[in-house]
């Protein structure tokens, strides 16, 4: 190969080690990729670690028990810290287990070898945090059960990207429904309520955006649009996701509420409403844009579930509306904008118990914000993080793992300000809403 070695250098690969139906043992992530230097010597023998601290040797991957079997594990380490000056002369796989030999299998992929910079410091600690991290999940291997929620710390609602709007467990699926062209499709954005796939979802409410021309198909498979995960940004203050089509997708959370902007690629701009099933109603208002509904829909095991209303405004012209056919049922609608080139922008609301407001009047202090401010506010709502300091290895990749698992349970937290006021005795819930910008 030849290939010098400095200060910078970063060898990375993916593996996929299979499990064996009988070994217990694990004996596929006892493996790592070693480099032969020019000089004689090996990576193996210098003591190099990954980014998580594990030694870069197939005893020191298995010891650190971070290598997923069935499913693509990434591996990265900064060689430059322990083989700088070095010359790689071959690229090698390894397996070293202390039960000796054994049969199985697996894959090695994408090996690279190049100069890493040291990661900048990012503006906001939630950017750490991958919302998509325990999406690869489903009823046959639990792998962290998550969903690609957007919301604030303790916010009202999850707003989600879903590949399945027919379910109710699991709402995304990182790879695992993938189309014919091996890429992943969204079917809808949506509402969730979710605490576990095994729990099911409740009060659930989904739109799709079209840049079909004509009326639009309402079924699911015929509306998913694909997408790569590299045109996907999965934060716990934004989602947003870029199609290959061209249209473009984005949402972040208040609250109460949550902001949605469409880009389209042509003059063609349009909206399906769904649900998971025919548990709701929704009303659309082309006169004034808007829109409200309620939904019913729950799974089996969501007791004290009641109904959710929602409210939404767009800042486009509605050109036309109805019903159409082909979803999971009947009520399926479309909202079709004026504006050429650029879809409707909205804030959808859900809630349960209107507190003396009408729908569509804004929450307290939030004025009429676009998606960028929200954006802002939202990132700076996951400052909490800072009070996780870390193990002193920076906030790079070996920082993310933490953030996710602090993230992930902070919209499912309680405020006190829920709890029933002094002298009353029910919960007081904002009004559902959705405002557009202008």
């Amino acid at each position: 190969m030849n290939t010098a070695v400095t200060k910078d250098t970063e060898l990375s690969y993916l593996v996929y080690p299979q499990m064996g139906e009988t070994d217990l043992n694990y004996p596929a992530t006892h493996v790592a990729v070693d480099l032969a230097f020019t000089d004689g010597t090996y990576l193996s023998d210098l003591k190099a670690t990954d980014s998580h601290g594990g030694l870069l040797t197939p005893q020191g991957q298995a010891d650190a028990k971070r290598l997923y079997v069935n499913q693509w594990n990434k591996v990265a380490a900064r060689i430059g810290t322990v083989a700088a000056g070095k010359t790689v002369d071959r690229i090698l796989v390894a397996y070293d287990s202390p039960k000796g030999k054994a049969k199985f299998q697996g894959w090695i992929d994408d090996i690279a070898i190049a100069p890493k910079k040291p990661e900048k410091r990012k503006a906001h600690l939630s950017d750490y945090a991958l919302t998509t991290r325990g999406t690869n999940s489903s009823g046959g291997f639990s792998r962290g059960n998550n969903i690609p929620a957007t919301a604030v710390p303790h916010g009202f609602n999850f707003w989600t990207p879903v590949t399945n709007a027919g379910s109710l467990s699991w709402l995304y699926d990182y790879h695992r429904g993938n189309n014919a062209d091996n890429l992943p499709t969204l079917q809808a954005f949506g509402a969730s309520h979710e605490p576990s796939p095994w729990m099911g979802d409740r009060q659930t409410f989904q739109l799709m955006p079209s840049a079909a021309s004509g009326t639009p198909d309402a079924s699911r498979t015929a509306r998913a649009l694909p997408f790569r995960h590299e045109n996907e940004t999965a934060k716990p203050h934004y989602y947003g996701v870029t199609f290959e089509n061209g249209l473009k997708a984005e949402m972040t959370p208040t609250d109460h509420a949550a902001r949605m902007r469409f880009t389209y690629p042509g003059k063609d701009a349009g909206l399906i409403f769904d649900n998971v099933s025919n548990d709701g109603g929704i009303t659309l208002d082309p006169k004034t844009s808007s829109f409200s509904g309620f939904t019913d829909v729950k799974s089996g095991l969501s007791t004290g579930a009641t109904r959710m209303f929602v409210y939404g405004v767009f800042d486009a012209p509605v050109t036309d509306s109805g019903k159409l056919k082909g979803g999971g049922g009947d009520g399926r609608h479309r909202v079709l904008p004026l504006r050429r080139g650029q879809g409707p922008h909205g804030q959808p609301a859900p809630g349960h118990l209107a507190d003396g407001r009408r729908p569509g009047e804004a929450e307290p202090g939030d004025g009429d914000p676009g998606v960028d401010l929200l954006r802002a506010r939202a990132a700076q709502g996951a400052g909490r993080l800072g009070r996780h300091p870390g193990d002193g290895r920076g906030r790079g990749r070996e920082r993310r793992p933490a953030d996710d698992a602090l993230l992930q349970p902070l919209p499912a937290l309680p405020l006190p300000e829920l709890r029933p006021r002094e002298g009353e005795g029910q919960e007081q819930v904002r009004q559902p809403l959705l405002q557009g910008d202008r």
